[in-house]
């Protein structure tokens, strides 16, 4: 068993960020699509299993693109700006990136599963 406490049931969880973040109620209407990108690829803008995104303040997005072993960086349209990684255990090389966050710096914070490490990237 994982946790100490049992499991709330759904319900119970809803009512509760109901309760604590009043604006919460919108999170049950349905939302709007608004747009896409990428496709299925190792190419610029393409992917082959994303895991984990993170989206800066800037707008700017990040992707952890598994197995073509990277991250992506991509403006808020979608409009592909870099990529970085190639498939290694070095230092800054990546092994099935799967998450991915930023610092309050903009620093970006890679996990790999293949290489059981976290790497720390500029934003540059």
């Amino acid at each position: 068993m994982c946790c100490r406490y049992p499991p709330l049931p759904i319900r119970t969880l809803l009512w509760l960020m109901i309760a604590i973040y009043p604006g919460a109620s919108a999170w049950s209407q349905t939302p709007v699509f608004s747009g896409s990108w990428g496709a299925a690829g190792n190419g610029p803008g393409e992917f082959n299993d994303p895991h984990g995104i993170v989206v800066a303040d800037s707008g700017i997005v990040y992707v952890a693109d598994t197995r073509n072993h990277r991250i992506q960086k991509f403006a808020a349209d979608g409009t592909f700006i870099s990529q970085w990684g190639t498939l290694g255990a070095g230092d800054g090389q990546l092994d099935h990136p799967h998450g991915i966050a930023l610092d309050g710096s903009g620093n970006v914070y890679v996990a790999e599963t293949g290489n059981n490490r976290i790497q720390k990237f500029s934003s540059d």
